[in-house]
């Protein structure tokens, strides 16, 4: 199984393969390097086996064999642009920076469900008079607490937003699935509350930073065969958010009595 690589030796197989391919040395039988970062809040979630799974038969066919890096999203526009990563496993098509950087691979891979994560159930409703924490690399996040016109404060740090929530700093968390869960593990609480936002779903795309054509082609063949072939099966994105990882309960608001 492919895993994670850390970041020294990510740089020196990046300039391998620049060396390499400027020779002109690749054969029909040599697999190139090729980094794809997964986001960091997913790094120790079933989704993030499952993408690494996914990737690996859809790049075999171009006879690539992907290493894998867990990174935020601010961090990625970085190294993208600077080729210490060659592909994003996912990202929202709202992400503007990333789209000025990248080419898209159509079609969307999954959709992602969004909900409000709460300690006490009356918080896990749309008020204006809450705040709500949000991780800061949650770009499309920002599109919609600007639509539902609600005051989010964008935290950069999992830990950091997860004690703000133990203290009652925000209200509670906006969160796509499966990030939610890192966050609400982290906490010293057991017991949480969700509802989900089911007119907030949006879809998510693999990126590449390349224009090559041929290349885009060939790529979006195969991820659109493993696609049908049923590869990949993200139902954390869409499924009944749970805590199991951690042994934590999570409610559905709707099934239970709201609390004072």
């Amino acid at each position: 199984m492919k895993t994670a690589i850390s970041l020294s030796l990510v740089l020196t197989l990046v300039v391998f393969n620049f060396i390499f391919n400027v020779n002109g040395n690749e054969t029909a039988n040599h697999k190139v390097d090729f980094v794809i970062n997964i986001p960091e809040a997913i790094e120790d979630t079933k989704t993030s086996k499952e993408l690494q799974f996914f990737y690996n038969a859809v790049y075999d066919e171009l006879n690539i064999e992907p290493t894998y890096l867990f990174i935020p999203a601010k961090r990625g526009f970085k190294y993208f642009k600077n080729n210490t990563i060659q592909a994003e496993a996912f990202r929202t098509e709202a992400v503007g920076d990333l789209n000025v950087l990248a080419t898209q691979i159509k079609p969307a891979i999954a959709k992602v469900a969004v909900a409000l994560f709460c300690i006490k159930p009356k918080y896990c409703t749309i008020n204006k008079g809450f705040v709500y924490g949000m991780p800061s690399g949650f770009e499309k996040g920002k599109i919609i607490c600007a639509r539902l016109g609600i005051n989010c404060e964008y935290i950069n740090q999992t830990a950091k937003l997860s004690k703000m929530l133990d203290l009652n700093i925000v209200d509670a968390v906006l969160s796509p699935y499966p990030a939610y869960k890192k966050l609400l593990c982290s906490t010293e609480q057991n017991d949480f509350y969700f509802n989900r936002l089911k007119d907030s779903s949006f879809g998510i795309y693999h990126y590449i930073n390349t224009e090559d054509r041929t290349f885009i082609q060939n790529l979006e063949q195969s991820l659109k065969k493993h696609l049908a072939k049923g590869t990949l099966n993200l139902q954390q994105f869409t499924g009944v958010p749970n805590l199991e990882k951690c042994n934590k309960t999570l409610h559905s608001i709707l099934t239970k009595v709201t609390s004072p």
